[in-house]
């Protein structure tokens, strides 16, 4: 096994300060964007000017910036991240461990890096214009050049989901169809055309795909926290019930190895988060985690379905823990929990043949480090 250390830069911090209170009722928010605040009270609150010899000073202590944890190219060579190091958010190409980083976007509006195909040919990016809230979808090869449109439209709210196996499909959500109403796609990067798979009012989404039976867990967000899930199938439209109806409780889902089972990250049991193996057809939770006495906040698993990486809140320290998906053993990772130099730890994309994941380890006495790990 191999760990690759990618990149380190020191952590950029920034401050501001929320002027809500002193607008008071002088407003209410509505709509999105800068349509949400009127010109009026914009004017009022907005930032005086500094002085140069302050901006100066302020732009010293910025000109490191910490880029994302990044997305990895399937051979493990290339390592795409998101960076602000020029003043707005780009995407950088590093060819290698501690090589000089290459721009692949640039002008004046940010840009990000969402997703590589999964046959390597293109990376999925998203822009917005003049920061207007409206971000449009693009293509772009991860050779570089023109940024390729996918779908975006005035006023209209959209976000990329996730992907095909083969790479060749996307899927995003966008609200075309009205405020309220969130519609998915499916769209074909060969024939560049886009197919409406299913709409609901509120908010809904892909959590996960099932290509082999053509079906997909739908989200439906039902307040800030509670969620409900829904089995939805491709070729009938049909949506079926999950997990979450007539409740109010937080779940995060994926599919299981075997069919009818499902990992479930909830607290519904206990005061803390645990991730459970719930079968649809008997409605039983087992445990797949220990009882801890902090919270599990989030988990993944890879598309080959060989590991669940999940992230642990221990007193405020992040950390990150892995377990075999078939015999829920613990599995060990290249960095120690115990050092007492580790403030946190975290896990960040895998690459979809599960060889390759990043992570970023955060220190008080040094900078912050982004690793490739292969896992072989």
């Amino acid at each position: 096994m191999k760990y690759i250390l990618f990149i380190s830069t020191l952590m950029f911090i920034s401050c501001n300060k929320d002027a809500s209170k002193d607008a008071g009722n002088e407003t209410s928010y509505k709509g999105h964007g800068i349509e949400s605040v009127s010109k009026e009270i914009l004017e009022k609150y907005k930032a005086k000017p500094l002085s140069s010899q302050l901006t100066r000073e302020i732009e010293k202590g910025n000109e490191l910036r910490t880029p994302s944890l990044g997305q990895m190219t399937l051979d493990g060579k290339t390592l795409f991240v998101n960076w602000n190091v020029t003043g707005v958010n780009q995407v950088w190409k590093v060819s290698g461990p501690d090589s000089f980083p290459v721009q692949m976007t640039g002008g004046d509006d940010a840009t990000r890096l969402r997703d590589i195909t999964h046959d390597g040919r293109f990376l999925v990016v998203t822009r917005d214009s003049g920061g207007d809230e409206y971000p449009r979808i693009y293509l772009q090869s991860v050779t570089g050049g023109e940024l390729k449109e996918v779908y975006g439209a005035d006023k209209v709210k959209v976000s990329y989901l996730t992907q095909s196996r083969s790479g060749k499909k996307l899927y995003f959500y966008a609200n075309d169809l009205g405020p309220t109403t969130f519609a998915i796609y499916e769209y074909d990067i060969e024939t560049k055309t886009k197919v409406l798979l299913t709409k609901g009012s509120g908010f809904w989404w892909i959590q996960d795909i099932d290509e082999e039976n053509d079906e997909m867990i739908l989200g439906h967000a039902i307040s800030n926290t509670a969620r409900e899930y829904f089995l939805f199938n491709k070729k009938t439209k049909e949506k079926k019930d999950l997990l979450g109806q007539n409740e109010k409780v937080n779940y995060d889902i994926n599919y299981g190895v075997k069919k009818n089972e499902y990992f479930v990250l909830t607290n519904k049991f206990s005061d803390f988060k645990r991730i459970y193996l719930y079968n649809s057809v008997t409605k039983k939770y087992k445990p797949i985690t220990g009882e801890l006495d902090y919270a599990i906040s989030s988990f993944s698993i890879d598309e080959e379905k060989k590991r669940i990486l999940y992230s642990i809140n221990n007193k405020g320290y992040m950390r990150v823990k892995a377990m075999d998906s078939r015999t829920y053993l613990d599995i060990k990772l290249p960095f120690k929990d115990d050092d007492k130099a580790l403030l946190h730890a975290y896990s960040g994309n895998t690459t979809s043949n599960a060889r390759y994941t990043i992570f970023g380890l955060s220190f008080y006495n040094k900078l912050r480090s982004s690793y490739v790990y292969d896992w072989k």
